[in-house]
This record gives C-alpha cells, sequence and structure tokens, in this order.
C-alpha cells in the first residue's frame, strides 16, 4: 500500500494560525533582545549571565516547536487502522475493528485551541481540530486506552478533521471492508439500525 496517497492534511486554513505564530514570534524576539539587555546590565558575572540568557533561548524554542509542530504531522490510513497525529501530543493507532462508525461533525468550540490536542472529560473524547473544516468525529465500539502527551486516557470517541473529508471517509469505508471481519459489520450495522428505530 502507498503510504502517501493514504495521507491526509488538515491545516489547509492556516493563515490565521500562521499570523498568531508570527505574531508571538516577533513578541519573544524583542523579549529576548529585552532581557538580554537587561543581564548585561545588571548581571556582572558572564557564566550567569549566560545561563540566563541560554535558559530565556531555550524556552522561546520550545515555545516555537510547540506551536509549529502543529504544522508538520498528518493522519494516515494503512491496512489495519488510521494513525492519528496531531502536533507533539498525539499518535495513537486505531484498528478498524475498534471503530463504530465515523461521521462528519461541525463543533467551532474544538477548533479554539489548534496548539495541541486535548482531553474532554465530561465526553470521554481527544479533540484534535485544526480547525473546523472537514471535521470528523469517530466513536468506539468500546472504550480505548490513548495516549495524549504523558498520560493515557480511556476514550470513547476522538474529534479531529481532515482537508479531504470525503476522500478520507471513502478509502476508510474500503479498507474497513477489506480488514473487519463480517460479525463485527454486521454487529455494528445492527446498532446503527437499533439507534435509527429508537431516534424515531
Amino acid at each position: 500500500m502507498d503510504d502517501v496517497s493514504h495521507s491526509f492534511s488538515y491545516t489547509t486554513r492556516r493563515t490565521a494560525y500562521l499570523t498568531i505564530v508570527c505574531s508571538l514570534g516577533f513578541v519573544l524576539l524583542a523579549e529576548s533582545a529585552g532581557l538580554a539587555l537587561l543581564v548585561a546590565l545588571l548581571i556582572h558575572n558572564l557564566w550567569l549571565s549566560l545561563a540566563i540568557n541560554l535558559a530565556h533561548l531555550a524556552l522561546c524554542v520550545f515555545i516555537m516547536q510547540m506551536m509549529l509542530a502543529v504544522l508538520f504531522t498528518r493522519h494516515r490510513l494503512t491496512e489495519t487502522d488510521i494513525q492519528l497525529n496531531y502536533g507533539r501530543g498525539l499518535h495513537v493507532r486505531i484498528p478498524y475493528s475498534a471503530i463504530q462508525d465515523i461521521q462528519p461533525a461541525r463543533d467551532v468550540q474544538a477548533a479554539a485551541m489548534p496548539v495541541s490536542a486535548r482531553y474532554e472529560a465530561s465526553k470521554k473524547r481527544i479533540s484534535a481540530c485544526f480547525s473546523d473544516q472537514g471535521q470528523l468525529l469517530a466513536r468506539f465500539t468500546h472504550p480505548l486506552p490513548l495516549k495524549l502527551g504523558r498520560k493515557t486516557y480511556e476514550i470513547s470517541s476522538l474529534l479531529f478533521n481532515v482537508d479531504q473529508r470525503d476522500i478520507f471517509l471513502q478509502k476508510v469505508a474500503q479498507l474497513r471492508t477489506a480488514t473487519t471481519p463480517d460479525d463485527v459489520i454486521a454487529s455494528n450495522a445492527l446498532n446503527q439500525l437499533q439507534k435509527l428505530l429508537h431516534g424515531s
């Protein structure tokens, strides 16, 4: 399977985000210059002043790396699972057999903090949305232990977005049909039918 053809970005609408990142970078640069000048005036110990400036520089680099990391990760589909990658904190693999369904969604608030994925305890959900474009809600057949940052949570659903949502859904459907056992497919279909009947 060609990994490139099954790789999906989610950052088409990046102009506003890049504006924020550039503004923050300018502020950090100005702050670094001001701190260096202040340290030079007040601290005459060369090694101490060097240590302070290096520590501040390392902090600035870390902040910029964290904010830029989300622009360089992509989601991928393999023969057996969905690989969701979002910035530095979220790198998970979800087997097709564990997915109940994936439906289009729209949650504007979920895209309000695109720097990193976050855990929503009330919904037992991870939100990893760069924007409100192409959002998808993946619900699982049972809670999955997924790692976010350094912590592991029991997750019932995951909200994310892709730039080519329709193509993503088509490929997922093809791969699930090819890899998911018939009894699992039948069970998921029955669950969907029961929900429709109860909803009506």
